[in-house]
């Protein structure tokens, strides 16, 4: 009992007197813990902690974690040792996952509402590829057969410029014998 009256008060002298970097952990998930005054269960209540309560760890001794409560009165005291986690409990990272995933969802929304107007429009434009395609077929048809009818139009006059020079020389030639009479 000497020992551990001594180991004690030692192990304080030492977690006060060295600078401790404090990190940051949780009282652990559906727990209820009582701060106490010093380690041991004998020791008066400081002040109960509940699950997701986050405190800094300041030192250790035997089965016993110091902590500081960040509560505006930066209240410190000493905790049983396994109810501590590093990890946030679900009372802590569930509000912080909902609303992560509240966020994924409306994006989620958002995306799905761009690919559908996406996807009419890759149908709008497949539809005018096609419109486009059937539009060059017509005017090469059509041009081939301009061409043809401008060629046979030009076959007719010629034929008929023809037939006006064979003919006009005998007309003309009548003409001018009246004349000269």
């Amino acid at each position: 009992m000497i020992r551990r009256n001594v180991a004690i008060p030692a192990a304080l002298v030492l977690a006060l007197a060295l600078p401790a970097a404090a990190s940051a952990e949780y009282v652990r998930d559906g727990l209820r813990i009582n701060l106490r005054s010093q380690p041991g269960q004998q020791y008066r209540i400081v002040k109960t902690l509940a699950s997701g309560d986050q405190v800094a760890r300041l030192a250790e001794v035997e089965n016993w974690i110091q902590v500081r409560v960040d509560n505006g009165e930066r209240t410190t005291g000493w905790v049983p040792k396994g109810y501590l986690t590093a990890t946030p409990p679900a009372s802590v990272s569930l509000p912080r996952v909902k609303t992560r995933l509240d966020h994924a969802q409306s994006r989620v929304t958002e995306l799905e509402a761009a690919l559908g107007e996406q996807a009419t429009t890759i149908t709008e434009i497949e539809t005018l590829r096609s419109e486009n395609t059937l539009l060059k077929t017509e005017n090469m048809q059509l041009s081939g057969s301009e061409r043809w009818r401008s060629l046979g139009m030009g076959a007719v006059i010629a034929l008929g410029g023809i037939l006006v020079g064979v003919l006009w020389p005998r007309g003309g030639a009548r003409n001018a014998r009246r004349i000269k009479l």
